[in-house]
């Protein structure tokens, strides 16, 4: 079997221009980013922001809504789906409206095997607010009354906020990372069954002695 070369891949991307097009995207980032700053507001108040992104011909494997909108044994709850498929396979709609049906079907909700890919892997690419906090440092004296050298109190947030075109639960979700204990380089980007990466408030308080 032949390789395909960087030559052959280019040309294909160059022809995808249809819902058909065979290349459907890659699970790795062309470019990951992180950038954040630390500002002192007054002589007491610290505040601390951080965003992460990834982007460029990034893309994830939608399993679990490909299951969702496609498998008619577990019973589909995307209700687009379900009102789609009654439309295509009721006999009493003809024409038109069975054609349209039949479109949809194809372009967004068709998944699974023995069509793997097919309206199942999405733009990845995301921008999320991975760290907030806000911090107050006491002053000196009033540290000391409690027998500190410092004292200081902070409320930090993660995983805050995102903005992605990605329709699943989580572009960050890798259901199928690891097999045996080791990586697994040929199934990245799985989301499938997982819960998004919950976002969390963390009240603390550091004492110098």
């Amino acid at each position: 079997m032949m390789t395909p070369t960087q030559a052959d891949v280019d040309a294909g991307r160059a022809k995808d221009t249809g819902a058909l097009g065979w290349y459907l995207g890659k699970p790795t980032p062309d470019y990951s980013a992180s950038f954040g700053t630390a500002v002192k507001v007054s002589k007491n108040w610290r505040v601390n922001v951080m965003f992460e992104s990834r982007f460029g011909e990034y893309s994830v494997t939608n399993l679990t809504d490909a299951f969702r909108k496609s498998h008619g044994l577990i019973g589909r709850n995307v209700p687009e789906a379900a009102k789609t498929e009654a439309n295509l396979m009721d006999p009493a709609k003809a024409g038109q409206v069975r054609l349209d049906a039949a479109n949809r079907w194809v372009r967004e909700f068709l998944a699974l095997s023995p069509y793997s890919g097919l309206n199942t892997i999405e733009d990845a690419s995301f921008t999320r607010l991975r760290e907030l906090s806000f911090a107050y440092v006491f002053n000196p004296e009033v540290a000391a009354r409690l027998g500190a050298k410092s004292l200081t109190v902070a409320l930090s947030g993660k995983n805050l906020w995102i903005t992605t075109p990605y329709s699943g639960i989580d572009p960050e979700l890798n259901a199928i990372a690891r097999s045996n204990g080791g990586i697994n380089d040929f199934q990245q980007s799985i989301d499938a069954f997982g819960v998004p990466i919950p976002s969390s408030w963390t009240l603390s308080l550091k004492v110098g002695m």
